[in-house]
């Protein structure tokens, strides 16, 4: 395979033209001053734009000249391009040019490495038995997980412990279950699939959903700055306002804004104080610098999403905890799922999370009192609702212009990539998977969406299990259900 690259882009591998190189320069050099679209690009018709994309920008061509398929390439590009640009007028949303370039560029990047990536995983799906072969493990599964006892075994669980909950979905649908271990210390309490538990981090997905919303009802930009959108109670913090100088909202929700973690040492704050939103955003301010300049680099935030909150309250014109209700969890039927707000915090009314050692538990003292960050008390059961749509699968709450934004990596301004969705986390290695994570007071969840096989795998634990073991028993179930190379490959 041969090409005509640019010699401004990144080398390739041994010399070797790959096409996960391809898709990397492709994504790269979308955002690149020398990757810029003509003037009249926004104004075209959507299939012409779509054509004049194809035509002019130099590393798509040179990728659907080595594509296995060309032709298919350009008609699915060209059907995602008329299908966006329909749902985006039906429902009157405006974006930004750079993001609507950047989600062009995104779905090119998607389709090349969905045609012509030689991995033995997409080989494999491209075969022809593989409808087959999927078929065959959708009869194989059972109502139970097979692998449910070896994986109480592994952890220690009874019926007299703290446990969890785990489900595998393939195509959007529950194809696998299992509730194990005890609410309390006592098997007079068994968890369930309906057991509400602290999600804790997950709720960042939440977070982006819900300022993707207001966004698609044009009430703010993801280029708008972050202070634009805050209340006054927050930019009157002492030292907020300077920190937030030149950070946009999406600079937030993709963790490049270089505001620190709230949790860092040099902020100080302490993983159970019980803290709530403004108390931490004190402290913030107080510190008043910032690790990097807004998109230099990116770097895990707390206190990014405690931020996000406040935004969305003051754009709302109400409560995180009522808009999410409204707009997220009731369009869902997820009757089970809220956001603790700090009386939930003080009354008692969340679920009760332990800590492990040396085989014995103990009642977790609990943790800060913010919500954004974290907070989303749900079930398995609601949380199978939610995955469902986030996978694609039925009605959707963002149009596919933000879904497909959500689960692409970010580019910075220098051209690197880097594993932050809006909401997600994406390694840039690795079998293809979407993924978030919670650790809090006592809780540990992930889940883990893996696109080129439609499975989705939900743990939940009200316990402090170690990241050694969350992870080796997810690799341990997408190895049963996915495959051994992709459990083997999977960054997680």
């Amino acid at each position: 395979m041969s090409a005509t690259i640019v010699s401004t882009e990144t080398p390739s591998p041994k010399g070797q033209q790959t096409h996960e190189w391809y898709a990397a320069n492709l994504t790269q050099h979308a955002l690149c001053p020398s990757a810029e679209i003509a003037p009249e690009f926004a104004k075209e018709p959507s299939l012409e734009r779509a054509r004049h994309l194809l035509a002019t920008h130099p590393l798509i061509k040179s990728c659907m000249e080595n594509s296995l398929d060309a032709a298919s390439f350009a008609a699915k590009f060209t059907d995602s391009v008329v299908s966006a640009d329909a749902q985006l007028s039906a429902n009157s949303i405006k974006l930004d040019p750079s993001v609507l370039k950047f989600f062009y560029l995104s779905v090119a990047t998607r389709l090349f490495v969905e045609l012509t990536e030689e991995s033995p995983a997409a080989v494999a799906l491209s075969d022809a038995h593989a409808n087959k072969d999927r078929q065959a493990l959708r009869e194989q599964v059972g109502a139970d997980l097979p692998t449910t006892e070896g994986i109480k075994t592994f952890l220690g669980i009874s019926e007299n412990t703290p446990g969890g909950v785990v489900v595998v979905m393939i195509s959007g649908r529950s194809a696998a279950e299992a509730a194990f271990g005890s609410i309390s210390l006592s098997k007079e309490h068994p968890i369930t699939t309906s057991t509400p538990f602290n999600l804790a981090s997950i709720t960042k997905q939440f977070v982006a959903y819900a300022a993707l919303v207001l966004v698609e009802r044009n009430q703010m930009q993801l280029s708008d700055p972050a202070i634009q959108h805050l209340p006054d109670s927050v930019t009157s913090i002492p030292g907020i306002s300077s920190l937030l100088q030149g950070v946009s909202v999406e600079d937030l929700i993709r963790h490049r804004s270089g505001v620190r973690n709230y949790f860092d040492a040099e902020v100080g704050v302490g993983d159970s104080e019980p803290l709530n939103n403004i108390e931490v955003l004190e402290r913030l301010g107080k510190h008043g610098e910032r690790e990097f300049e807004p998109g230099a680099n990116h770097s895990y935030s707390n206190s990014g999403y405690i931020l996000l909150a406040a935004m969305i309250e003051h754009t709302a014109q109400t409560t995180f905890q009522a808009f999410v209700k409204k707009e997220l969890f009731e369009p869902m039927e997820m009757s089970g799922t809220f956001v603790a707000d700090e009386a939930a915090y003080k009354g008692g009314r969340l679920p009760q999370g332990f800590s492990a050692e040396d085989g014995s538990f103990t009642m977790h003292p609990g943790g800060t009192h913010t919500y954004g960050d974290g907070g989303l008390i749900s079930n398995l059961r609601d949380m199978e609702k939610w995955q469902k749509m986030v996978e694609g699968h039925g009605p959707q709450l963002i149009s596919e212009v933000h879904r497909t934004l959500m689960f692409s990596p970010d580019v910075l301004a220098d051209g690197t990539r880097t594993p932050r969705g809006l909401g997600a986390y994406i390694p840039l290695e690795g079998h293809r998977t979407n993924q978030n994570e919670g650790s809090d007071a006592g809780h540990e969840s992930i889940k883990v969406h893996l696109p080129r096989d439609d499975c989705s795998i939900i743990l939940i634990f009200n316990w402090g299990v170690t990241d050694f073991q969350k992870y080796a028993v997810m690799r341990q179930l997408i190895e049963r259900y996915v495959g051994s190379e992709a459990a083997r490959t999977a960054q997680l």
